[in-house]
Parts: structure tokens; sequence; C-alpha cells
């Protein structure tokens, strides 16, 4: 048995190898691994340059939100003290439309 085996296996692998050569040359099975293994490295390095990419923005959006914080709290104050100068005004004013 294991020498219809071995015999099955010889043929198979000379059926490939003839496969290549015959109906497939070699040079266009060489072109198509090169040309997937170039499509692969193209691929990793642009995912790298992405990543590096979303990375920077992350941390400009970090920073922009602060800054966002920073205003809106500025801005909250200012109304606060507008407030108070307004009611002020309309205490003046009313105090002298009495007088």
């Amino acid at each position: 048995m294991s020498t219809a085996d071995n015999n099955d296996s010889a043929e198979r692998t000379a059926t490939l190898s003839r496969m290549v050569d015959m109906r497939i040359p070699l040079w266009g099975v060489l072109c198509a691994l090169g040309s997937g293994v170039v499509l692969a490295v193209t691929l990793w390095l642009t995912t790298q340059q992405l990543v590096a990419t979303v990375n920077e923005l992350k941390i400009t959006v970090t920073s922009g939100n602060t800054s966002v914080s920073v205003m809106t709290s500025e801005i909250a104050l200012i109304k606060f003290r507008l407030s108070i100068v307004e009611e002020n005004a309309k205490m003046q004013a009313q105090g002298k439309g009495r007088s």
C-alpha cells in the first residue's frame, strides 16, 4: 500500500510540474507571485501611513476638544457677567426714571 501511495503522490507532483511547465509558463507564475508580493508590501506600507495619520488626527481632535471646552466656559462666564451688567443698567435706569 505504501508503494502505491508513494507512486500516487509522485504522479501528482509530476502532473503539477507538467501543468506549470506546459500550460502556465514559469515566467507567468513568477510575475504573478512578484506582483502579489509588491501589492502586499504596498498595502502594508499604506496601512502604516494611515495609522500614523489617524493618530495625528486623534491628537488634533483631542486638543481641539480641549480648546472648545475652554471657549465654552469662557463664553458662559461672559454671559453671566453681561447679565449682571444688564441688571445693574436696568436698575440704574429705573432709579433715574423715578427721581
